[in-house]
């Protein structure tokens, strides 16, 4: 924990303040005449809430990108076998992750039997399948081989 800069008293504890002993019991505070200054655990409670609000509301909408970009992943996959000829298709990545996953996480995918005349045209069409989430293709038969390892050990086809 870390002493909030304007209160002795009152401590950061992640994104809020914590009243950790009342006022009459800070002796910093009594010296310096700040006794009346401090806030009552009562008068933080809403503002508590609020953070914990605040706190549900952000994990509504990660949980809610986490659920679109599974989708993006399945439709990215549908595309490739069907307009560019893949054969394989795997997810990989922080979508495998999912207390990893946040919002600014993308959907990686690799994808197998793409001809290398299309390939760049591939990774075209799947980065604009969302305006939100960004979808990146490898394209494993020229990605560095620790990316190809990584891939085939960790991927879950699709």
């Amino acid at each position: 924990m870390q002493q909030h800069p304007s209160h002795p008293c009152m401590f950061l504890f992640h994104v809020r303040l914590l009243p950790v002993r009342s006022v009459e019991s800070c002796a910093v505070c009594y010296n310096r005449g700040e006794a009346t200054a401090a806030m009552s655990e009562l008068e933080w409670q809403p503002y508590i809430e609020t953070l914990r609000q605040r706190r549900r509301e952000a994990e509504r909408q990660r949980q809610a990108r986490y659920q679109r970009a599974w989708q993006l992943a399945q439709e990215a996959a549908e595309l490739l076998r069907r307009d560019y000829g893949a054969t394989r298709v795997v997810v990989f990545g922080s979508l495998l992750r999912p207390s990893m996953f946040d919002d600014r996480s993308d959907v990686d995918i690799a994808a197998w039997g793409v001809a290398p005349e299309d390939t760049l045209r591939a990774m075209s069409a799947v980065a604009y399948l969302d305006k939100e989430i960004e979808v990146n293709l490898v394209d494993v038969s020229t990605c560095q081989p620790g990316i190809l390892h990584i891939i085939e050990q960790e991927g879950i086809d699709l």
